[in-house]
């Protein structure tokens, strides 16, 4: 094990499902950085100078060994406007279906996502990014998966019924939210960053495993694809636990798989480990906001236990709260590099 590796190096030993200097920290950390610099939410989100430095801080500061970018909600916001909300210290939402009637899919046409106040800005923060960590510092995305895009678009509860009742319309809806998703990944692809595809709402806690297969699975294979082409990775994070979609998330040629602080990372590890690069798992809430410092070490070094070292990035397992400590999220950091010397010393 080499003693030293960049941010780079030891990002691609885990992905080959190797063993670096120490496993990569990088935290399912989207607007939770701003507490770095003493930015506001909002602001985060609608300007790419505050989210550049935000995420450069988390490096810096905290020791990251990668970084992401993304909007959440406001990806939608070119289609409907008046209907993203944004309060000054929390996350963008939405106050309702972007498709009222099935007639409003006829409408929809792909917007131009970087002219856009809130989906551009993730396309402008890529470069002040690049400029300050080198073009080849693990660089990530936020891209809604094209069912989850579909949902936002049509309201969770009536698509879903609709899966049932109207799985035609389901299925033009798809092929629009693929349309725009595929367009925005390019966009991003394009500047220089990985996929990070985010498809909440395929979680198995929302639905079965043969809804995902039949209409989430096929659009995540595809985005993965697209990536591929482009010449760059995709990482898939479904929220919940996924534990009946393993082999099927990993079907989808996704590089890395991000899970949740359901799913077991021995379980993970030992059905899909030899095959696909893992993610996690620190709970976001019962560790990461409510607990110490010390119980975050503790969490961080039985996942990587699991793990066994290799193939594996250490992260929260979903997003991080608003409010979690500055001392907490250092913790896992803290954690790597303890388990790292540990293992020297054995």
């Amino acid at each position: 094990m080499p003693e030293t590796m960049t941010a780079q190096q030891r990002m691609e030993a885990a992905l080959a499902l190797g063993a670096p200097d120490r496993v990569p920290v990088f935290p399912f950390a989207v607007s939770w950085p701003v507490r770095l610099i003493g930015a506001s939410v909002r602001h985060y989100y609608t300007d790419p100078e505050v989210m550049a430095r935000a995420q450069l801080a988390g490096v810096r500061r905290l020791g990251w060994d990668a970084v992401q970018v993304g909007v959440g909600v406001g990806r939608l916001r070119p289609f409907r406007p008046e209907l993203l909300a944004q309060d000054e210290d929390d996350d963008p939402y939405l106050l309702g279906p972007l498709v009222e009637e099935t007639a409003d899919l006829a409408r929809l046409t792909v917007p131009d996502f970087a002219a856009d106040a809130y989906a551009g800005v993730p396309l402008r923060a890529i470069p002040i990014i690049q400029a300050e960590l080198g073009p080849d510092f693990p660089l990530w995305a936020g891209v809604d998966s094209p069912w989850q895009y579909a949902c936002l678009l049509r309201g969770p509860r009536q698509f879903l019924i609709e899966t049932v009742d109207r799985p035609g319309f389901v299925d033009d809806l798809l092929a629009f939210a693929y349309e725009a998703v595929a367009e925005l990944a390019r966009l991003s692809l394009v500047a220089g960053a990985h996929l990070y595809l985010m498809d909440a709402m395929a979680s198995a806690s929302q639905i079965s495993p043969a809804t995902y297969r039949r209409w989430a699975q096929p659009y995540e294979t595809k985005m993965a694809d697209l990536a591929h082409s482009l010449g760059h990775r995709q990482m898939l994070h479904v929220c919940g636990n996924t534990t009946r979609n393993l082999e099927a998330m990993a079907d989808t040629g996704s590089d890395v798989l991000d899970l949740d602080s359901a799913v077991s990372v021995a379980e993970a590890k030992r059905r899909v480990g030899d095959r696909v690069c893992l993610k996690g798992n620190v709970d976001p809430v019962g560790t990461l906001l409510r607990g110490t410092p010390e119980q975050v070490e503790a969490e961080c070094r039985v996942a990587v236990a699991a793990a066994g070292g290799a193939g594996f990035i250490l992260s929260s397992g979903c997003q991080i709260p608003r409010d979690t400590s500055v001392e907490n999220v250092l913790a896992l950091t803290r954690a790597a590099e303890y388990t790292a010397r540990q293992v020297l010393a054995e």
